[in-house]
């Protein structure tokens, strides 16, 4: 697998999901396979400025990259945009862009994770995954823990690798969108949510008000994990009956990836 910079080339967009192996079907499965899918695309649109070249390229890459993903099955595979030239906002003849697929192994699985605040990291576009995942390996090696990224303001905007959820007794709380990556496991943890009659708001947050909540770390690959320390103070426990019943609602969302 490539790192974000290899030579002269940059990462400008991407996106990985889980993927496992149906046992009846032998299908590969992904949960929010179709808006992944779509979420790259329109990353790759608006990182090449809506490039034809790479606009007529994209819907083959994909076609292509779905059939080698099934056939290689569990895995975490990673949808790439690399951008190859030294100039990289024009693309007069599709040089300076190339589309990727990694086709990687599944890592280790984790049950909780734990949060440190990071202040004023400074990234570029941190609406769009891709750009700053070397940024954000790195400050998450640095710190031992999952760095929490906050706005200019010290709202939380979202964990280096997750989407944060809390819970304020039964209201379920997510940070505004915006200034962060649109969370597929995310959408699809808060549209169960809804359809059970919880009420779900966007809301600012400062990392202390985090302190006396449930705190969820949501993402592709793990799932929903809680968040067991914030700047190596203790968190909640979660309510288990809740984190079981939503654990379950997500992985009914696993459906073959051909067929999303």
């Amino acid at each position: 697998m490539p790192n974000q910079h290899e030579g002269s080339a940059k990462l400008l967009a991407a996106d990985s999901f889980r993927v496992r192996r149906n046992a009846q079907s032998g299908e590969a499965e992904v949960r929010g396979g179709r808006a992944h899918l779509h979420r790259f695309e329109l990353a790759v649109r608006e990182a090449t400025e809506h490039s034809p070249s790479l606009v007529a390229l994209i819907d083959r890459f994909l076609a292509d990259s779905v059939q080698q993903i099934s056939e290689f099955g569990t895995g975490w595979p990673r949808l790439e945009l690399w951008g190859t030239g030294s100039d990289l906002s024009a693309d007069n003849n599709g040089d300076h862009f190339e589309l990727r697929l990694a086709l990687r192994a599944l890592p280790t699985l984790g049950a909780g994770v734990g949060l440190r605040t990071a202040v004023a990291i400074g990234v570029q576009h941190p609406e769009r995954k891709g750009p700053n995942i070397a940024r954000y390996a790195e400050l998450n090696r640095h710190l031992e823990a999952e760095a929490l990224l906050l706005d200019q303001h010290g709202y939380v905007l979202e964990g280096a690798t997750t989407s944060l959820l809390w819970w304020e007794d039964e209201l379920l709380c997510a940070a505004l969108p915006g200034q962060r990556v649109d969370s597929i496991t995310e959408a699809i943890v808060l549209r169960y949510a809804q359809t059970q009659g919880t009420q779900v708001v966007h809301a600012n947050a400062l990392p202390g008000d985090l302190a006396a909540a449930e705190v969820w770390a949501v993402n592709a690959l793990h799932g929903i994990r809680p968040v067991t320390r914030l700047n190596e103070k203790p968190l909640r426990a979660p309510r288990e009956d809740r984190l079981r019943e939503y654990t379950a609602a997500l992985d009914r969302s696993w459906r073959p990836l051909r067929k999303n």
